[in-house]
């Protein structure tokens, strides 16, 4: 089982968004922490907590 990882974002996060990551962002989960379409990540801001993201579209 792997751990989820926890990515850093400017947006603002609430229920039902779809978040566009940067290029950096994309790089470091599909090359480095090797995540696949589908996988589970938490997504913090450091105002509104931390939500539950499915990863939907790679490039």
């Amino acid at each position: 089982m792997t751990s989820l990882i926890r990515l850093y974002v400017t947006n603002k996060l609430t229920n039902g968004i779809e978040v566009e990551l940067t290029e950096k962002q994309h790089h470091y989960l599909v090359h480095v922490m090797r995540r696949e379409l589908g996988d589970e990540i938490v997504l913090f801001n450091g105002r509104d907590g931390e939500w539950r993201g499915k990863l939907q579209i790679l490039l």
